[in-house]
């Protein structure tokens, strides 16, 4: 019963913020869990994780509620079966976490403290450096590199309010060529 409650909340991007709070408050009570450390630390870093509060941001699909799913599923099939005793699941949860917090804090001290190697010397690839995670960035770097070395785009044409052109890839057998339309952002 707690499980489905709390993911219900938790898992949908279907409520607003205040309603999220309403509903984690009563479940908290309901279950007499007030004084649990770690819901309550979760509950005051909720901003940073609960979708609600990301429902109004154009997220263009990153992450659906499918994948949500069978990332939990996989995450918590690494280590639990169903003949796990209640203390058995909890301890074989707390050392799944903690590996976790540790992969999170190993890839978070790489991306503070090491500077990547540049491929390029375009300021796309150093503000990318500068904005995402280490291993996010090297996957970037490699489609930015991909982009210089494969593909070439056409002269921009203004249509209005946008700027259209082209991008064809060279190495291709087949001709592939995306069009492209982008706001044109105003100077002042």
């Amino acid at each position: 019963m707690f499980k489905r409650r709390i993911c219900d909340i938790v898992w949908t991007d279907a409520i607003e913020p205040v309603e999220f709070e309403r509903c984690w408050t009563e479940i908290i009570r309901d279950f007499n869990l007030n004084g649990n450390e770690w819901l309550t630390t979760m509950f005051e870093l909720r901003g940073d994780w609960i979708p609600a509060f990301y429902r109004h941001e154009n997220m263009s699909g990153l992450m659906r509620t499918t994948s949500r799913s069978e990332s939990e599923n996989h995450f918590f099939g690494q280590f639990t079966n169903v003949k796990l005793s209640l203390v058995e699941f909890l301890s074989h949860f707390e050392t799944a976490m903690e590996s976790q917090r540790y992969t999170h804090r190993k890839n978070d001290h790489a991306t503070r403290y090491t500077t990547p190697d540049m491929k390029t010397s375009y300021v796309l690839e150093t503000q990318a450096a500068e904005i995402y995670t280490r291993q996010i960035f090297y996957d970037v770097q490699e489609e930015i590199k991909f982009g210089l070395e494969e593909c070439m785009s056409t002269k921009p044409v203004e249509f209005g309010d946008y700027l259209r052109f082209s991008v064809d890839e060279l190495d291709s057998d087949a001709h592939i060529s995306f069009e492209v339309s982008t706001f044109l952002i105003p100077s002042y």
